[in-house]
């Protein structure tokens, strides 16, 4: 027999926020702004599993949610070309977590813990020079937060949780920190304005989402961490000679690389492929070694290049634009356990318009490319339940993998689409 899995999730949302601002703009060297944040969140999971013949458990869980915010900055200006600007936002956060499962009752108890809560402060500082109209220098100090949560729709849970055995479901939250230096320039009288920036941001307690095909099970981890640290740079150049021309680019070259991290070996990976850490000392590969490897989805380079160019037609009231961008993607890898099968190639994607609108911003009609050349890539995958040999996971070998799965990026598109903008179209 052949096994199937299935999983129905059955998810509803509720969230409500408001948020204050009071923004001085008095005419001396200091200003600044003070912020209230405030937000709840309902979130119902009633995820359904079954590996069949096997239906699991059905868990209809409910996490509440209520987080709480104060925020500000203040702005000075030391001189005429320089500015110390800093702020920080306090966070205090709690989550909830309740349940009963289809035929059992309530299992609220069991949840070990049932609430978390997360307190952070997350400082900015930016010092910024400007030389002459044209330049600005600018360097930053940075830091943010990620609350941690429930996970809630993996399937071995429910199972536990009706035979009454205590489960921890949380994880914890992730933190960054980090520098960023740069400098902004407008030259040729304007024409050309570029932003050239260099940043390293260190992640603790990086959150990660892992799919065991074994056990049929995906999971949030908190792992070591992570260094990402890399230089950027764009531009925008629109000729007064040509006028309604504007040529864009960009280029991205950086790195994103695990600190410290013990992962979980795909199925049918060797001792001599990695699998080499024996926790338990009977010869069997437990675990690999990724530290100083690049993560999931973190391509070294990117890039963009691309124009669009608007006329008139005559006296019409009408415009007419052309748009295009090319857009590039380093290879790149879309698995956490790092099999080599998840690696993806390098691709360009192309994308044009043409345009047709009023000349008062009312309305447009727009015939839209998108992916022209058709190239497809996977986005988010796993390694496929059922396949593989876990039994060659962490030996000499030979090892028989999974195959894989992913989600793909859309393939070529074209689409003609109108817009109206109310406030404009009847305005004029």
């Amino acid at each position: 027999p052949i096994s199937t899995f299935a999983l129905v999730s059955d998810i509803d949302k509720a969230s409500w926020s408001e948020e204050l601002r009071l923004t001085t703009d008095f005419d001396s060297s200091l200003n600044g702004m003070l912020g209230l944040y405030y937000q709840t969140d309902e979130f119902n999971d009633g995820t359904r599993g079954a590996i069949n013949p096997f239906d699991f458990p059905v868990l209809r869980s409910t996490i509440d949610t209520e987080s709480s915010s104060v925020f500000g900055q203040l702005r000075w200006d030391i001189t005429d070309t320089v500015e110390l600007s800093g702020g920080a936002r306090y966070t205090h956060e709690t989550k909830e977590i309740s349940g009963k499962i289809d035929g059992v009752g309530d299992v609220s108890h069991l949840f070990i813990p049932d609430t978390i809560s997360f307190d952070n402060l997350s400082p900015e500082l930016t010092l910024a020079w400007r030389p002459t109209d044209e330049f600005m220098l600018f360097g930053s100090y940075k830091e943010g937060f990620k609350s941690g949560g429930f996970q809630v729709n993996f399937t071995s849970i429910p199972g536990k949780l009706a035979a009454g055995v205590p489960s921890d479901l949380s994880y914890q939250e992730e933190t960054v920190d980090g520098v960023e230096v740069g400098i902004k320039a407008s030259l040729l009288d304007g024409d050309l304005r570029t932003n050239l920036t260099a940043y390293r941001f260190q992640y603790n307690d990086l959150q990660l989402s892992q799919f065991n095909p074994t056990t049929v099970v995906t999971t949030i981890n908190n792992v070591g961490g992570s260094l990402a640290k890399g230089v950027e740079f764009d531009f925008v150049y629109a000729p007064h000679q040509i006028e309604g021309l504007s040529i864009r680019g960009g280029i991205n070259h950086g790195t994103s690389e695990y600190d410290s991290f013990l992962a979980a070996c795909y199925v049918g990976q060797t001792l001599s492929d990695g699998c080499n850490i024996d926790q338990t000392n009977d010869g069997i590969g437990d675990l690999q070694d990724l530290s100083g490897t690049t993560l999931p989805k973190a391509p070294k380079l990117t890039g963009n290049i691309g124009f669009s160019y608007e006329r008139p037609l005559g006296d019409s009231g009408l415009t007419l634009s052309f748009n295009t961008a090319a857009n590039y993607t380093d290879e790149l890898l879309i698995l956490q356990e790092a099999a080599p099968a998840g690696f993806m190639e390098d691709v360009w994607k192309i994308d044009a318009s043409i345009i047709l609108g009023s000349d008062n911003g009312g309305w447009e009609l727009a015939f839209l490319g998108r992916n022209l050349t058709n190239e497809m890539r996977g986005q988010h995958g796993g390694q496929q339940s059922g396949t593989g040999d876990p039994s060659t996971t962490g030996t000499a070998g030979p090892g028989v993998v999974s195959d894989l799965f992913a989600n793909v990026t859309r393939p070529n598109e074209y689409r003609l689409q109108y817009t109206i903008w109310p406030s404009e179209f009847f305005n004029n």
